[in-house]
């Protein structure tokens, strides 16, 4: 986990971390102005440098229309700076990597998990 939540970003009120990368932090929020909970994406503080690259990540998945992309409802940035952009919250456990109940065989006699079949 990293340093506490910040208390408001923008119209959000931040309730918890939900998980840490080494780009950005996501919180559970509830998004005030449109009364649903959300899950947002803070930038690191230390990573001023990838701000282009945050906006363009939330720009593109913005765009896109897909049942397995989460969609985007906001981009903003906190009165300290810190840039964000809120998203649907899916419910559900952290994909750390594929479970041993998630493996199975394929038809091809491949073995296969969430990231993909490989030859075993």
């Amino acid at each position: 986990m990293t340093s506490a939540p910040p208390r408001m970003l923008g119209n959000f009120t931040v309730e918890s971390e939900i998980g840490s990368g080494g780009m950005a932090t996501v919180y559970l929020a509830e998004d005030l102005k449109h009364h649903r909970r959300v899950a947002i994406k803070v930038l690191h503080p230390s990573l001023t440098d990838f701000t282009e690259r945050f906006i363009d990540e939330a720009r593109i998945i913005a765009q896109l229309d897909h049942p397995n992309i989460v969609p985007i409802h906001d981009l903003g940035e906190n009165q300290d700076g810190r840039l964000f952009y809120s998203m649907k919250r899916i419910r559900g456990v952290p994909c750390a990597g594929p479970s041993r109940t998630a493996r199975r065989w394929c038809a091809m006699g491949r073995r296969c998990s969430f990231t993909g079949c490989s030859c075993r």
